[in-house]
């Protein structure tokens, strides 16, 4: 009985499936790399594994189920009898590997790298994020406190950390990216900030005057 048995259709019938997993798997044996839909690269990838099999093997009935499966026989399996089975002699399995891409942007279908391992291909670098960090605001201890009991910031310090373009997780900042700004001072607040490149943002009231000291409530 057949049980247990998943197989991904791909929206085609049997023939076009095999005759798309034929391709795919001669494409994969020749150039070692190729990019296609996350879908497509799980079903061919346990074919590709049986295709390195088939090699090592190296006997007549080896040769003519893989003369019999690919495309290109004439270019793919030559490579797959001499280059690729020694290359993998000495290794049980495991001779491929499926490396994630970003989208397809016409239909944002998942995509997917597939390749042999050991290649002498260029190494994949995963994709360089270009989405800056937003930069943090972080309030002092006791104006959090004065915020929950009285619903408004009475006097405190507000720490500003300048975002730094590090990956994750970023190590603590250097002292001149940090700096504790009091409210009191308005031009010394604004001074300080243009030189720090810091991006401040007073919180306080319409029409309320700020506190003179550092936890000195308003009157």
């Amino acid at each position: 009985m057949r049980h247990g048995k998943k197989l991904a259709k791909l929206g085609r019938n049997k023939s076009e499936r095999k005759q798309l997993f034929r391709s795919l798997v001669a494409a994969l044996i020749r150039h070692e790399r190729i990019e296609t839909t996350l879908a497509k690269a799980k079903a061919i990838q346990p074919i590709a594994e049986k295709m390195i099999t088939l090699g090592k093997k190296k006997n007549k009935d080896a040769k003519i189920s893989a003369w019999s499966f690919l495309y290109q026989e004439k270019v793919v399996v030559p490579k797959l009898f001499n280059v690729l089975a020694a290359r993998y002699a000495t290794r049980p399995g495991g001779y491929t590997r499926i490396v994630r891409t970003p989208p397809r942007k016409e239909d944002n279908a998942k995509m997917a790298i597939i390749e042999f391992i050991d290649n002498k291909l260029p190494s994949l670098k995963p994709p360089e994020n270009k989405q800056k960090p937003v930069p943090k605001k972080l309030l002092h201890a006791d104006a959090i406190k004065s915020w929950f009991k009285k619903k408004k910031l009475i006097g405190k310090q507000v720490v500003y950390e300048e975002s730094l373009d590090l990956p994750y997780p970023k190590p603590a900042p250097p002292p001149e990216y940090v700096k504790e700004l009091i409210e009191s001072d308005a031009d010394t607040l604004v001074r300080m900030t243009a030189e720090l490149k810091l991006h401040v943002k007073m919180a306080q009231k319409d029409n309320e005057a700020l506190p003179k000291q550092i936890g000195e409530q308003d009157p």
